[in-house]
């Protein structure tokens, strides 16, 4: 039976007789089919019986040994093997495959030898002991015939041992000879077994005269009933065996996967019939005849364990609930109290109505339902959300598909459609949100605000069609590569094969007209559209193949979706290859405006947007490159290992650095301790490494600034070196030794300062406790980052994962006595010594783990009630309309009077820098302290339209840029379009706020 094909080696040492599931047996050896040896019965004295059980006994010895036509057992496996690195395949130290030949030829380790000249095979051995009085000669000429006789009966076939090398699967010298055939092997059960009496091993079947077929054993076989006591004969001899099928049911697994084993599960085929699920299958899900619920942790909330619990029992009796209490604080506490998880109060779902990012996606929808009615606007709805995203990059004509040259154009048909219906759509869209809003949200749903998001949503739309296309051309461009390389007749490594076919198989499947590539599924994914799904703000890791598409909020990939770490998503693991640079190609073709460059401290605790000396003195002033983090491809690296108990995860250090514009917002203390709330702050996050490699002076992941490949910081040298000069080939640049960072927008809390780094973790650790136990918040609905200020003090600040906010952070200050009395319970009731997994310990404060201290963070809490609001904050950047008919002045007056109504500071107008030579440039605006040089261009034919003007600003600018000054180029259209508009200011903000 082939079911056999699936034990290890050690499996197959006889285990299945020593547990009693079952005998094994060659199948062809029975009486009938021995005819062709019977005249060595009357030479033996034997039965045919006993002639099967002795040819039995002979293939078992070299069964044990590995001699076994499975491909698993002809793999020589090594540790450099990655299934043996991963557990997924144990060896022992001195294992070797075999195969069996009649007689060895040289000193092959692979080879096990039928006959001996010196007459000591194992086989030959065997037959010394069964018939010591028969004569060499006649034992030797039976082993001859019965070797014929067995590869004539298929009991024996070719076989060769294979290895792994250079990424190939390749024979192995001496390798080649004969193996038992697996599928002449059959599993049936026995009522014994035949155990030596002296080396213990068991056999299923008799041998003659009773002898051990083991090579040096002298003892004796004899027959024993099974243990009935042995609970794995019990199990598996005595009751019904019902095999447990396992399926992941999580968001990790596609959603088309995720309803087949749904399906599956509640067939009576039982072709599933255990779920191991997340949160996916707690809500609004039916499953059928669910039997048992069996929890790995206490639920985060009693709304969550009534969902999770009420899955089983649903359809003809009553289900089983079984929860495992963690030896976590958490589940410690529902552990002492299970009525209030039990039959506890069920808060209402946190939810905010200031979500703006959420709102866009509801008015988008609704001005596309709201054109879809008109008849003579649907036609171009249907033309700009068609039915499948190959509209988007491709054509299909008499029967063939075909790409287009350039993205489908989706602004003009939209801006159009509402410009003849705009009135009528704003009054339609102030009857469903602005009439029925909450009166503290409605500044968001106004009809102002209505007018900016219904001028944006034909730019969004239209991006989002872009970076469609620009992936769609850069994966062209990549299998294009490959085969110039063909054609030039260049070899492809297996490497680069596997490459290309994820690109061809990435390729098809955005062709392919299924649920994923719906239109509306693809721009509810990308926060176009209401979905399942984060908003725009995220960044998706995908595989072609196998299949997977994974989005993160950017802060949660920041520490994930890096390179040093395994990606586990549907029973695979992944690494992150590259950083897909095509995307910000396709929005600026000098797409290294999105690397930027900070100044860290030696100790790299204190992160700054411009150079200079850090107070306390004495360290050296660290420059750091950095790129921002977007979309990246994963690698596949094979299946989940059975043995991996525990995900590999490298803890790295994020800094963060806040800009001085937000919203408004307001002052107060906790206790003793200050605190500001900022209403849309501004945030941004750098990733510089892992904690382990910061010690030693490095910092950074090695990537390719052209493509975006990266490589593990961990890498070794020769791997660097080989990556280096790959891409040195290839992309015509050198690797660099690049951070990664990102931007977040959202309500701040900082609490702070604090005299030391250490008690803002004690602090975070304290409100993620109090806010599990009152709020039901998951670990990740709220993120939190240590920033060191000039002063030596330490703020920490609390921001909101999901762009837009889920309604968790101004709920922190209306339940904070509520969160820290809890916190405070749950602390004193741990039972450690200082610090554990249980209570404050997590793998966010890793490197203060020796240091975290529950008695230091029971004495905070005492400093941190009540909470008390002290004044109101202004706004420090708000936006503002321009009068479009009081601005009739030229660009540059145009772009002045814009800067003084926003409350920049004024720049130095027609700034001239001097690049050397004869050469420079002058810039129409400029900070010369800040070293930022601002251009106004005309796209006229005459002025920088014009292709040969606009290829010497652009060497020009390249100079100035190289002296070191930050360049900032907008179209003097931008300054009457509010979306472009504010994306430049934007920028200009942030620069500005680098030196502030």
């Amino acid at each position: 039976m082939e079911e056999l094909a699936s034990l290890t080696r050690r499996q197959m040492r006889g285990s299945l007789e020593q547990l009693g599931l079952a005998a094994v047996l060659y199948d062809g050896l029975e009486p009938e089919n021995l005819t062709a040896l019977s005249h060595w019965l009357k030479k033996f004295e034997m039965s045919a019986e006993d002639l099967g059980n002795l040819i039995h006994a002979l293939l078992d010895i070299y069964r044990i040994q590995g001699v076994l036509s499975d491909p698993f057992l002809q793999r020589d496996w090594s540790s450099q093997d990655a299934e043996v690195r991963k557990g997924i395949v144990n060896i022992t130290e001195y294992y070797c495959p075999h195969v069996l030949v009649f007689q060895k030829e040289g000193e092959s380790k692979y080879q096990k030898g039928w006959m001996a000249p010196n007459g000591r095979s194992a086989a030959q051995v065997f037959l010394r002991k069964v018939f010591p009085a028969l004569k060499s000669d006649a034992r030797d000429r039976f082993l001859e015939e019965l070797w014929e006789w067995l590869i004539e009966r298929d009991l024996l076939i070719p076989a060769e041992i294979k290895r792994k090398r250079a990424g190939r699967i390749v024979s192995v010298r001496g390798g080649s000879g004969y193996q038992i055939n697996y599928k002449k092997i059959g599993i049936t059960h026995s009522e014994g077994r035949y155990v030596c009496q002296s080396c213990r091993l068991s056999r299923s079947r008799p041998t003659p005269g009773g002898v051990c077929p083991a090579y040096r054993c002298k003892g004796r076989l004899v027959y024993q009933h099974w243990d009935e006591e042995h609970y794995d004969v019990v199990q598996y001899t005595k009751l019904d065996f019902v095999p447990l099928i396992p399926r992941e049911h999580s968001a990790q697994v596609p959603q088309d996967d995720r309803l087949r084993y749904e399906r599956e599960f509640k067939e009576k085929e039982n072709t599933v019939n255990c779920l191991v699920a997340t949160p996916t299958l707690e809500l609004g899900v039916d499953i059928g005849q669910l039997e048992m619920v069996l929890m790995r942790n206490v639920p985060p909330s009693p709304a969550s364990y009534v969902q999770r619990s009420g899955r089983a029992g649903r359809r003809h009796r009553i289900g089983v609930v079984f929860t495992y209490c963690r030896n976590r604080s958490h589940d410690k506490y529902f552990y002492r109290h299970p009525e209030q998880m039990i039959s506890g109060r069920i808060l209402v779902p946190a939810f905010s109505m200031q979500n703006e990012p959420l709102i866009r996606k509801h008015i988008f929808s609704t001005v596309l339902s709201f054109l879809r009615q008109k008849e003579d606007t649907a036609e171009i709805i249907n033309a700009i959300i068609p039915s499948f995203i190959w509209h988007y990059f491709g054509q299909k004509e008499n029967g063939r598909e075909h790409y287009r040259d350039e993205p489908l154009k989706v602004k003009t048909p939209l801006e159009e459609a509402i410009r003849k219906y705009r009135d009528e759509i704003l009054n339609f869209l102030e009857t469903i949100f602005t009439e029925t809003w909450p009166e503290e949200s409605r500044n968001l749903v106004s009809r102002e605000s209505l007018e900016k998001i219904l001028k944006d949503m034909p730019d969004e739309l239209q991006t989002i069609v872009d970076d469609l296309f620009a992936r769609v051309s850069a994966y062209k461009r990549i299998l294009n590569e490959y085969a110039e390389l063909e054609r030039k007749g260049e070899r492809l490594s297996p490497e680069d094969k596997n490459k290309r076919n994820r690109y061809e198989k990435a390729l098809d499947r955005l062709w392919i007209e299924e649920q994923e590539n719906y239109a509306i599924t693809y721009l509810a994914k990308r926060g176009f559209l209401p979905g399942y799904a984060l908003t725009k703000d995220t960044v998706r890791a995908q595989c072609a193949e196998p299949y997977i598409d994974l989005p993160r909020p950017t802060c949660v990939a920041l520490r994930e979706f890096v390179p040093a770490n395994l990606i586990y998503a549907n029973r695979n693991e992944f690494r992150v290859e590259r950083l897909n640079f095509y995307v910000l190609q396709a929005r600026d073709k000098n797409f290294r405006s999105q690397m930027e460059t900070f100044y860290v401290d030696g100790s790299f605790t204190r992160l700054a947007p411009g150079k200079r000396e850090f107070e306390g003195g004495g360290q050296e002033t660290l420059t750091l490159g950095s790129v921002k983090l977007v979309d990246v491809e994963l690698e596949p690296r094979g299946n989940i290992g059975d043995q991996q108990e525990y995900p590999k995860r490298t803890s790295y250090h994020i800094l963060g650095l806040l800009s001085p514009y937000h919203a408004g917002g307001f002052k107060g203390h906790l206790g003793k301790i200050d605190c500001v709330y900022y209403y849309q702050g501004q945030l941004k996050l750098v990733n510089v490494g892992p904690y382990q490699l910061l010690a030693k002076g490095e910092y950074g992941f090695p990537i390719c600034p052209v493509c975006g490949e990266l490589r593990s910081p961990f890498a070794g040298e020769t791997e660097i070196k080989s990556f280096a000069e790959g891409h040195r080939k290839k992309c015509g640049r050198e690797i660099e030794r690049l951070c990664l960072h990102t931007e977040v927008h959202s309500d701040l809390l900082i609490i702070g300062p604090f005299e030391n780094e250490l008690d803002s973790h004690h602090v975070a650790e304290i409100i993620r406790i109090g806010a599990r136990l009152v709020l039901d918040m998951g670990d990740q609905e709220l993120e939190n980052v240590s920033i060191k200020d000039d002063a030596g003090g330490t703020k920490l600040v609390f921001y909101d994962p999901i762009p837009g906010g889920t309604g968790f952070l101004p709920l922190i200050l209306k339940f904070w006595s509520d969160i820290v009395l809890s916190a405070k319970i749950a602390i004193e009731q741990c039972d450690c010594e200082e610090a554990c997994y249980n209570c404050l310990l997590h793998y966010r404060n890793q490197p203060y783990h020796n240091l975290m201290s529950r008695s230091r963070a029971l004495a905070l809490i005492e400093d941190l009630l009540p909470w008390q609001k002290e004044y109101d904050i202004p706004p420090n950047y708000v936006e503002v309309d321009i009068d479009e008919e009081q601005l009739e002045s030229p660009a540059e007056e145009r772009f002045l009077k814009i800067l003084e109504r926003r409350g920049f500071p004024a720049p130095v107008p027609q700034f001239e820098v001097v690049l050397g030579g004869s050469q420079k440039t002058i810039a129409d605006f400029a900070y010369p302290d800040r070293k930022i040089l601002i251009y106004i261009d005309g796209l006229s034919e005459g002025i920088h339209g014009n292709p040969v003007q606009r290829q010497k600003d652009k060497l020009l600018r390249a100079k100035a840029q190289a002296k070191g000054y930050r360049i900032l180029e907008i179209p003097a259209e931008a300054l009457h379009d509010k979306t472009m508009l504010t994306d430049y200011l934007d920028i200009l903000s942030d620069y500005l706020s680098r030196f502030s």
